[in-house]
């Protein structure tokens, strides 16, 4: 009994292993920006169901514009808010949101490290997106949405970076 306990205990400590979704989103326009966020929740059927889904990782895989490869938890990119994410309809993100749903339709997600007159935000919002330096100096700017595409589940076991940026961020 006392075993069952300890291992009941140690259980509850470690907790079950929390799924996310790993999804892939590219500039609409051009198409040379792409990359990928990690966000809460599990795919049903090989769809995510419509919901709100938080931001857990982001990630730049591919750019035209010198903003930097990398990831937020890698440290490559930062966002100044609590928590960024997006409202997705089933098939589409209808809002780009942060400070926990605050201030809605625009996440911005900053380089940590920029090169000097480089770009350093990416700015995701319906309607838009945007690659520029202080905010002052625009590089890409494209009055299209993001596309975003649900691509697998992911575990905290199976993801180091899930794990490490859950334990960061929640």
């Amino acid at each position: 009994m006392k075993v069952l306990l300890t291992l009941l205990a140690l259980a509850a400590t470690c907790g079950v292993a929390q799924a996310g979704i790993e999804w892939t989103w590219v500039n609409a326009g051009t198409g040379t920006e792409q990359g990928t966020f990690i966000t809460n929740g599990e795919l049903v059927a090989a769809a995510a169901p419509a919901g709100t889904y938080t931001i857990l990782d982001f990630s730049v895989t591919a750019t035209a514009y010198g903003i930097p490869l990398g990831s937020m938890s890698a440290g490559d990119y930062f966002t100044n808010q609590p928590e960024i994410g997006f409202e997705w309809d089933g098939a589409a993100p209808t809002m780009f949101w942060r400070l926990s749903g605050t201030y809605t339709n625009g996440i911005n997600l900053f380089v940590t490290t920029p090169i000097p007159g480089g770009p350093d935000r990416i700015c995701c919002d319906v309607d838009y997106f945007i690659l520029d330096y202080d905010e002052n100096v625009t590089f890409l700017l494209e009055y299209q949405t993001p596309t975003v595409t649900p691509v697998q589940t992911v575990t905290a076991n199976e993801s180091a970076t899930f794990g490490a940026v859950k334990t960061l961020y929640h």
